[in-house]
């Protein structure tokens, strides 16, 4: 086998030479990828209505959770009184006794 002697200066020149290209290269990918993603988030933070928004949201699911509440136990109270309901119309009736005759 046989190796070659590296010059070391022209690896150092290819690879300058590489990162004159790349550099520009990755800050433009970034500039265009990032910023509107950065300026995005930005505007989430210092705009008043999205805080507005969030709690009208949290507002709206508070009374949903309420309504549901109050639904539900309104169906519990249905429930025991069909089957309270139910319960009577199977029971024998009772007899009356006779009222006492004065």
């Amino acid at each position: 086998m046989n190796f070659y002697p590296i010059d070391l200066t022209t690896v150092i020149i290819a690879g300058m030479g590489l990162l004159i290209i790349l550099i520009p290269v990755f800050g433009l990918t970034v500039r265009f990828a990032l910023k509107p993603t950065v300026e995005a988030l930005m505007r989430a933070r210092s705009d008043p209505s999205g805080r507005d928004r969030a709690a009208l949201h949290e507002r709206r699911l508070q009374l949903l959770e309420t309504q549901l509440e109050q639904t539900s136990e309104a169906l519990t109270r249905l429930s025991e009184e069909a089957e309270f309901r139910h319960q009577l119309a199977m029971s024998e009736p009772a007899k009356p006794e006779p009222l006492p005759v004065a």
